[in-house]
């Protein structure tokens, strides 16, 4: 295989770390405006499991 430039590499790693970062954003930003409301636990771990799902299938539709 040929060695690629370092420009190209650092633009793939570019590309694929801003989708990561702008998930695990999305999930932190749903997580702490679920947490003052979420009481029960039942209720929390919902929020949590619905905001992770929509995460990684966020993540997954940008690859």
């Amino acid at each position: 295989a040929a060695a690629l430039p370092l420009e190209d590499v650092s633009a793939n790693l570019i590309w694929l770390l801003v989708p990561g970062l702008l998930g695990a954003l999305v999930v932190l930003c749903v997580v702490l405006l679920l947490l003052p409301h979420q009481e029960e636990d039942g209720e929390w771990e919902i929020g949590t499991r619905a905001a992770l799902q929509k995460g990684q299938y966020l993540q997954h539709l940008t690859r």
